[in-house]
């Protein structure tokens, strides 16, 4: 019942393969009834079937739904270096252009990631700001002459 449903909703693949009566029930309710299963499908993250492992995954979701946040906190790790971020987030990215879906388990990480981004270019930018706020330091004079003439104007 689930595939039909994921079917119709062009969501073909979300829910695992292999499921007996009662967790299809499980899968059934919550496409009908939870409000996040939206958010899962818009960030091509599949269903799980445990219900804890599957509202973390909606809450990640929605961290992840804009592929274009993504693909920036991706620049942003390949530019710090951070390679083993940029990785993961790239092959999130791979995975979903090529309509799969990412591991529910793997949601709260890569939403992680993201918000880890945001933070260091938002930390990046407001130190940017205040060095160009502050005030040019002042040459330090020499000794007691440069400052006597510096009071008389010589």
């Amino acid at each position: 019942m689930p595939a039909i449903y994921l079917d119709a909703c062009r969501a073909q693949g979300m829910a695992p393969a292999g499921v007996d009566a009662t967790q299809e029930a499980r899968l059934m309710r919550a496409l009908l009834k939870e409000p996040d299963v939206a958010a899962l499908r818009e960030a091509r993250v599949a269903l799980a079937i445990d219900d804890g492992v599957r509202r973390e995954a909606a809450k990640a979701a929605r961290f992840i739904v804009d592929a274009a946040v993504v693909e920036r906190a991706r620049a942003h790790f390949t530019e710090a270096g951070a390679m083993d971020a940029a990785d993961m987030l790239d092959a999130y990215l791979d995975l979903r252009r090529a309509g799969g879906w990412a591991p529910p388990h793997e949601a709260p990480t890569l939403a992680a990631l993201v918000a880890r981004a945001g933070v260091e270019r938002d930390a990046a930018r407001l130190e940017a700001e205040s060095l160009a706020q502050a005030p040019p330091a002042q040459e330090r004079s020499k000794g007691l002459f440069a400052a006597m003439r510096g009071l008389f104007g010589r």
